[in-house]
């Protein structure tokens, strides 16, 4: 796989269809589809990721049950045969963040990522993923709103059109990528996609607006006041007209000295620190149970390690996007 070098030429320049094959294969990357849909057959599910969402040609099926691929459909093509019979229309099935159920998926997804954060540079926020098959149906949905992010897409199966426009008058290009080949266009592009010949594509978004860091700070900020007001009362308002109100006067006053607090610049560097050592792919995947080591274990590294200073003494170990903190000499 290649396809990095091409894109690095390209980042931030200009829309562009590669040959690279995907870093996720056909049949891996529609198990992770199944597995994902699994607890969304029983129901809908809300602020849960994994996402999944199924549409059809008269729109969004809130609540797709049996239309989702399950562990009978134990091929693309066999789950397409049974919409063929059960829909017998255009439909799309979308799975948001898929691969931080995978680790080996998230780490070859990961690594290439790597390559190209080399050569472009390392981003500063989440880099989202997204897996999806479609068929005979069209997707506005990257119409919608002020383009925010760079496009990565593999496709893996089927065809692809995707019809781009950058908001000016000029001739607006179109998209056609076959199986086997990358489309990249920079965030200063809106987007429909159309699906054709049973398409499955890895789909992977890079925040590119600066307006989105702002909003990474407010969360990180949210949290750490959260946890520090825990078991709080709700700031309820007095009812008398003319008082000040003291609760929110004083959740403005913390918030303004977390602002000045060193402990926000250390969360913050630490947090990056992390999203480095995953190439942006948040959330990652859940550890591993931990596994007992004696002293004849050899232990070999398969990810890159990175270094975080913590002052005054100790350094946190940012790997597959967790830290591990070592105080002392030991972290250095």
């Amino acid at each position: 796989m290649t396809g990095w070098r091409e894109v690095a030429q390209q980042w931030g320049r200009a829309p562009a269809v590669l040959p690279d094959p995907a870093p996720v294969d056909l049949a891996a990357g529609y198990r992770a589809m199944v597995a994902a849909s699994a607890p969304f057959r029983a129901g809908t599910r809300y602020q849960a990721l994994p996402d999944v969402r199924f549409r059809a040609d008269d729109g969004v099926i809130r609540a797709p049950g049996g239309l989702l691929p399950g562990e009978h459909d134990r091929t693309l093509d066999g789950y397409f045969d049974r919409l063929e019979t059960d829909l017998g229309q255009g439909c799309l099935l979308t799975v948001e963040q898929p691969l931080m159920t995978d680790f080996a998926l998230w780490s070859v997804v990961r690594d290439w990522l790597a390559r190209l954060w080399r050569e472009v540079g390392w981003p500063s926020l989440p880099v989202v993923s997204e897996l999806a098959v479609g068929d005979r149906i069209t997707d506005r949905g990257g119409l919608a709103g002020e383009p925010t992010h760079d496009v990565l897409t593999w496709v893996l199966h089927g065809t692809l059109r995707v019809a781009l426009q950058d908001g000016t008058a000029g001739p607006q290009p179109t998209l056609t990528v076959p199986a086997g080949q990358l489309a990249y266009w920079p965030g200063t592009h809106s987007y429909a996609d159309t699906y054709a010949d049973r398409c499955m594509l890895l789909r992977l978004r890079v925040p590119t607006d600066p307006r989105l860091a702002f909003g990474a700070v407010k969360d990180l900020l949210a949290e750490t006041m959260q946890a520090q007001r825990d078991g709080d009362e709700v700031p309820y308002l007095p009812i008398s007209a003319g008082t000040v109100a003291e609760p929110i006067a004083a959740i403005a006053q913390q918030l303004g000295e977390q602002v000045q607090a060193p402990e926000l610049t250390r969360a913050l560097r630490v947090q990056l620190g992390k999203r480095r050592s995953a190439a942006g792919l948040e959330p990652v995947p859940a550890p591993r149970w931990p596994v007992e080591l004696t002293a004849s274990d050899w232990i070999r590294r398969t990810a890159e390690v990175l270094p975080v200073p913590d002052p005054p003494d100790r350094t946190v170990w940012a790997v597959n996007g967790y830290g591990v903190l070592a105080a002392g000499r030991r972290g250095h």
